[in-house]
């Protein structure tokens, strides 16, 4: 991460590294009115489908929660109306529980993982924290280089 050089990289070999650790991964984008969906393992859905994802600011669910938070936060995404776009483009039954984990750039929130089957709750989630933070630190990097 530390040497790609656009957003879509970052992003995709975030869900790449996680996916060492979950089988199922899905990041989605923070915009100034909704979540949007970005990159995810084929496991999670199709990468069209995930595109197709906007969860509105203005009805915060569990993954805007989970921005304002460090670390990774585990939930059970609930089957109602704020969540349905993104559970409608699940592959898979839409699973008990995930971990969420915020990405952070310049001290703001840019972008929410949501990971679920992880090989082990402990050390998975640790994983995908690190790899949020990398990818935080080099979202950063491509801000500060546009600005120059």
């Amino acid at each position: 991460m530390a040497i790609a050089e656009d957003r879509d990289r970052i992003l995709d070999l975030l869900v790449t590294g996680a996916r060492a650790v979950a089988r199922q991964v899905a990041v989605l984008a923070v915009r100034k009115d909704a979540l949007t969906g970005w990159a995810c393992s084929p496991e999670f859905a199709h990468h069209d489908a995930i595109r197709s994802v906007r969860l509105p600011n203005a009805s915060p669910t569990i993954l805007h929660e989970a921005l304002e938070r460090p670390g990774a936060r585990f939930a059970r995404l609930p089957k109602d109306e704020r969540h349905a776009p993104l559970l409608a483009v699940m592959d898979s039954a839409p699973p008990s529980d995930v971990a969420l984990v915020a990405v952070h750039a310049a001290g703001k929130p840019v972008a929410v993982v949501v990971a679920h089957d992880l090989t082990d709750i402990s050390a998975s989630s640790e994983r995908i924290v690190e790899l949020a933070r990398g990818a935080g630190a080099a979202l950063e990097r491509l801000l500060r280089e546009r600005r120059k």
